[in-house]
């Protein structure tokens, strides 16, 4: 039967959609756990290729939660495995693992031993950074530092020292260093004899300073203040501002210096610098409290409570956190109240929720009739922000329209603004969104007809009114609204449209050369899609019509479709490729179709030779 029949190619496409669903969402996240299974990765390792096991041991660390058996693996796969490579990437893997989770005795044993004993380069430098890794959830014995401190002073290969510096800085930041370590590593920031040390190790510094570990010993802090004045080297002034900036409890000269080199000529410094004193006045500021605490203390300037107030705003839904920002918004300060309205969307709830309808829609209307035109605007724009981010209160944008309709005649211009603006956000009907738009600019303050005209260029205004009303703005008596009402009649007609109308825009300017290329381009990029997609529906069809009528051909499709996908491969990769080929000029652009054009005439080729295997 050469004829395909008609519900097969009507079938095709969803049976096509439905095997790319399956093995998107199914057979792909069933074959990565099964290849990362134990049993598998235990079979890997046993084969003979050492790209093979070290593969293995990259899926078995790369685990969210990698179990004592993973564990097991890669402790044993860095213990003994012949392979120098196969040791180098079990030691990187068990430093990754470590650094998210407590290793058992025997992992930290071996990794002890490694650093102490290892001899090899490559294997002493992953060991080394393992070591580093492993610190942040389990302690590193002294030993073992030291082994890494020696290391500065033996001959190695070069990038070996820098891996034992960033190590030491690891370790620092998660727990004590001895006295002697720090020593040696402020006796060699002063010499810093090989090129990059110095700047390695303010690195290190500066991540001993940001950790959970002790403080910087006052000899490492003054040679840090000596580099920040003295260095050639920018990073290293920037390590030793931040690192001094994380040591300012107990380092008060740390503060005058960074507020002296924000004045460097540098930017990277004047910058860095900057960032070091926000740091200190944040660090001053909270003192370990967290921030809601800072913002509720009114014994504190308003300048600083309101920088408490902004890692605020995240979505939460705990009582105390709810209940905490409904006290900023109940302030006495207008601009505390007006912060902390803005603050009202993140609480994520809903009009139906008990919090919501007994505590913050009540506070929330209380704040629109507050004295402040600050707080007033702060309370339309949360609620205005609600329609937009939670679909809860859109729905129920109807429940607020008395006191939306109170605030559109609010005696201050930027609430009226507001105002309507969150009236619009609640999306209303044509004639109401017109009513809303006449409304505001037929108000009295040029400032409001302003907004509301610009409002006009935005395709999101939908209005079939549109080209009337800024024609009537532009005979307003005010010189801003009708300069206002010109430059959105231009946003109107520039904002992006159709392709069709694009082209046909293209052809009424009479840039025929521009729409010719975009044309060749559009039709260059359709045609492998069209080709590819019509011959995968055709042989699914085939396939189809072969097990529908029980024939052992349908065997014979399925390598044919294999065939078929991997050409639609290479086409996709040849386009990725000519994708990235840069800016090119119109020759080129024109040599570059040449190539593509010849690459989808034989896609075809292929296609149309392949349907003779199936056809019969």
């Amino acid at each position: 039967m050469r004829r395909t029949p008609l519900i097969a190619l009507i079938l095709a496409p969803f049976v096509l959609w439905a095997v790319v669903m399956m093995w998107d969402r199914v057979l792909l996240p069933l074959t990565m756990k099964m290849w990362r299974s134990e049993f598998a990765v235990r079979a890997r390792l046993a084969s003979g290729d050492p790209e093979a096991r070290s593969k293995a041991l990259q899926d078995a660390a790369a685990a969210r939660e990698p179990d004592a058996a993973a564990v097991a693996m890669l402790v044993e796969s860095a213990r003994s495995d012949p392979s120098e490579k196969v040791r180098f990437v079990a030691l990187r893997g068990l430093g990754g693992v470590g650094h998210r989770q407590a290793l058992p005795d025997d992992a930290m044993q071996m990794l002890a031993s490694t650093v102490l004993t290892g001899q090899d380069d490559a294997v002493l430098s992953a060991s080394t950074e393992a070591a580093g890794k492993v610190a942040a959830k389990n302690r590193i014995s002294e030993d073992v530092v030291q082994r890494i401190v020696r290391i500065l002073e033996q001959r190695h290969l070069t990038w070996l020292y820098s891996t034992a510096i960033n190590a030491l800085g690891d370790i620092g930041a998660a727990q004590a260093l001895p006295g002697e370590v720090f020593t040696a590593m402020n006796a060699r920031f002063a010499t810093g004899k090989r090129a990059g040390e110095r700047e390695d190790l303010a690195r290190a510094f500066r991540t001993i300073a940001k950790g959970m570990g002790p403080q910087l010993p006052l000899a490492v802090l003054d040679a840090l203040a000596a580099a920040l004045a003295e260095d050639k080297n920018y990073r290293v002034r920037v390590h030793a501002i931040y690192a001094l900036a994380y040591s300012n409890a107990h380092y008060p000269l740390a503060k005058p210096l960074l507020a002296a080199a924000t004045r460097d000529p540098l930017r990277n410094v004047s910058n860095a610098a900057a960032h070091g004193v926000r740091i200190i006045d944040g660090n001053q500021l909270y003192a370990g409290r967290e921030p809601m605490a800072v913002a509720l203390d009114r014994s504190l300037p308003v300048e600083s409570r309101l920088k408490a107030i902004g890692p605020l705003r995240v979505n939460r839904r705990d009582v105390a956190w709810r209940e905490g920002v409904l006290a900023l918004a109940r302030d006495d300060d207008p601009r505390i109240a007006a912060a902390a309205l803005e603050l009202f969307p993140y609480i994520d709830g809903s009009p139906d929720d008990e919090f919501d309808k007994r505590k913050l829609i009540p506070q929330l209307t209380a704040a629109m009739s507050h004295p402040d035109p600050q707080v007033r605007r702060a309370a339309y724009g949360a609620l205005g922000r609600q329609f937009v981010h939670n679909s809860r209160y859109k729905r129920r944008a109807q429940d607020f329209r008395p006191q939306l309709e109170t605030g559109a005649k609010d005696p201050d211009a930027k609430v009226r603004v507001v105002v309507l603006a969150t009236m619009l956000r609640a999306e209303p009907g044509d004639q109401q969104r017109e009513r809303i738009i006449r409304q505001g600019l037929a108000d009295a303050d040029p400032f409001v007809r302003r907004m509301a005209v610009s409002w006009l260029g935005s395709p999101r205004t939908e209005t079939d009114e549109r080209q009337a009303l800024i024609a009537s703005a532009r005979q307003d008596p005010d010189a801003g609204v009708r300069q206002t009402a010109e430059a959105a009649q231009k946003q109107w007609e520039s904002r992006k449209r159709s392709w069709p109308v694009e082209w046909w825009k293209l052809w009424q300017g009479g840039e025929y050369s521009k729409l010719g290329l975009m044309a060749l381009t559009a039709v260059t990029v359709a045609a492998p899609v069209i080709i590819g997609l019509a011959f995968f529906i055709y042989f699914t069809a085939r396939l189809l019509t072969y097990l529908y009528q029980r024939r052992w051909r349908a065997l014979a499709v399925l390598p044919v479709i294999g065939v078929w996908a991997a050409a639609s491969y290479g086409m996709f990769m040849l386009y990725f490729v000519a994708a990235h080929a840069g800016h090119l000029d119109r020759w080129e652009t024109f040599q570059l179709a040449g190539v593509l054009w010849l690459a989808i005439a034989f896609y075809a080729a292929i296609g149309w030779g392949l349907h003779f295997a199936v056809r019969r």
